[in-house]
């Protein structure tokens, strides 16, 4: 069978390529799919960023906090708090040099991942007295702004949301109040918006439940005290029970049993004597 060869322009159309027009629209398809991955990409870093700043708060707020229970007693008498220049704004440097956050943690200005700097407040409500209330704050002290000119209230509210319900921001609105799921208070930098503030409360009630360094209360103990090391009692002991004793026990004092003088030692103890027991001598029990 005789082959009839294709004529010139019948090969031609049957191998022809993309017209200009069909390179035109895939060109400016593949340029907005590259546009619209460039912000959704810029968008997640700028998230991150302030997410990073977030923690970064939350992590002076940790240690403000840590600071007003160190220092609660002295804060609500207004006592001099000697490793802070101004007792009602401890500084992030002197928060570190507490040993409340790690050494090396940064404490320059602007040195927060979103460029910003803090500032930290005690705030105190009816103290000294059995109300007294202790409020610590950490805020930025400007708004969230990356370095352009408005400010992005969107990654004010991702910094917000690291504070685990215990934050709050200015709004464009209302610039002069810090306002978030469980605060509500007067912005710090005054009618500054997208101010972002982490706190923490103590009160007087919550902190007694506790017994501290050099407290004045009776604990009133209802279990068993162990000590490991020695224990030094500077005033009266008194023991309504056996007291056993596998070491040496030094009597400063006089010493009585059951109400006796120290003449009349008890059945079964040993080694001991009346100028023992009457001043400075050691007790050796059997």
């Amino acid at each position: 069978m005789n082959h009839v060869p294709l004529s010139r322009p019948a090969r031609a159309r049957n191998q022809r390529g993309f017209t200009l027009v069909e390179l035109i629209v895939t060109l400016s398809i593949t340029a907005l799919l590259a546009v619209y991955a460039q912000a959704r990409i810029a968008k997640e870093s700028e998230e991150s960023i302030a997410r990073a700043s977030g923690a970064f708060i939350r992590q002076v707020a940790g240690a403000a906090e840590q600071h007003a229970l160190t220092h609660f007693d002295d804060l609500a008498n207004g006592n001099d708090i000697p490793t802070t220049a101004n007792d009602i704004a401890p500084t992030v440097a002197e928060l570190v040099a507490e040993g409340l956050l790690p050494g090396g943690f940064p404490t320059a200005a602007g040195t927060m991942p979103t460029r910003q700097s803090l500032r930290v407040d005690v705030v105190k409500t009816a103290c000294p007295g059995a109300s007294c209330n202790i409020v610590t704050t950490v805020c930025t002290t400007s708004g969230v702004t990356l370095g352009r000119p408005d400010v992005r209230y969107d990654l004010a509210q991702v910094m917000v949301d690291e504070q685990n319900g215990t934050g709050g921001q200015s709004s464009y609105t209302t610039p002069a109040i810090i306002k978030g799921p469980a605060l509500n208070m007067a912005n710090p930098n005054g009618a500054v918006p997208g101010t972002v503030c982490a706190s923490a409360t103590l009160n007087t009630a919550m902190f007694q439940q506790f017994v501290r360094v050099r407290d004045p209360r009776n604990p009133d103990l209802q279990g068993d005290l162990s000590a490991v090391g020695n224990l030094a009692i500077g005033g009266t002991s008194t023991l309504t029970g056996n007291v056993a004793a596998a070491g040496n026990v030094s009597v400063a004092g006089s010493g009585g049993f059951g109400g006796a003088g120290p003449a009349q030692l008890p059945a079964g103890l040993k080694g001991v004597d009346a100028v023992d027991l009457g001043a400075g001598g050691g007790i050796v029990g059997a």
